[in-house]
């Protein structure tokens, strides 16, 4: 039996709040680069995670789930209160380092980008779950280094879609200095906005 891709609606999820690294300058270009060779091959059967909004998630503070007790702007409110300082003071002690997307995946869900080397980036996650408490519902992130670059528009042929891809190339580094602390990163909004920046050491 053939397996098929989901189809994703853009169907926006309000308050949502993550930790992410933003891809831009360079990084972002060559990500602009490497959608347009997926469009190149899928067509409308995807949609592209827009510019503005190419990032790697650190870690989500509010997820696209049902909270208890509080809304999730309520929920999002105690979390900043309590923990953006600690934040800031943790990420500032890191050194800079970079990311290096080599692989493309495929899924059902998503077309994504990700780097073989995940040790720096879950080592700060580490770093900031240690001292930070999200709220219960709120999701832990993947421990891989990656971003998406698009979703499916369309259910096509799982195996025939990442036939399709093979020959194209991924080589994108992006250079951490900062993380940034972001609402909303969903369709139709893709808000390019950060609510704050996180330096890492200088």
């Amino acid at each position: 039996m053939n397996v098929l891709t989901k189809e994703t609606q853009k169907v926006h999820s309000p308050c949502e709040h993550s930790i992410v690294k933003l891809l831009t300058g360079a990084a972002e270009q060559q990500a602009m680069q490497l959608q347009q060779q997926l469009v190149a091959v899928f067509g409308d059967a995807i949609w592209l995670q827009e510019p503005p909004s190419i990032h790697s998630t650190l870690m989500e503070v509010i997820s696209n789930t049902k909270y208890e007790t509080l809304t999730r702007q309520q929920h999002f409110n105690e979390w900043y209160s309590a923990y953006n300082d600690t934040v800031k003071q943790i990420i500032s002690t890191i050194e800079p380092f970079t990311i290096h997307f080599t692989e493309l995946h495929i899924s059902q869900y998503a077309i994504i980008i990700k780097a073989p080397n995940t040790t720096k980036f879950n080592m700060v996650r580490k770093l900031l779950l240690a001292k930070t408490k999200q709220p219960e519902q709120t999701k832990i992130a993947p421990d891989i280094t990656h971003s998406t670059m698009a979703r499916f528009a369309k259910s096509i042929d799982l195996t025939e879609a990442r036939k399709a891809v093979k020959k194209i190339e991924v080589d994108i580094t992006v250079d951490v200095q900062n993380f940034s602390l972001v609402p909303n990163y969903g369709p139709p909004d893709f808000n390019g906005t950060p609510i704050v920046n996180y330096p890492l050491k200088k």
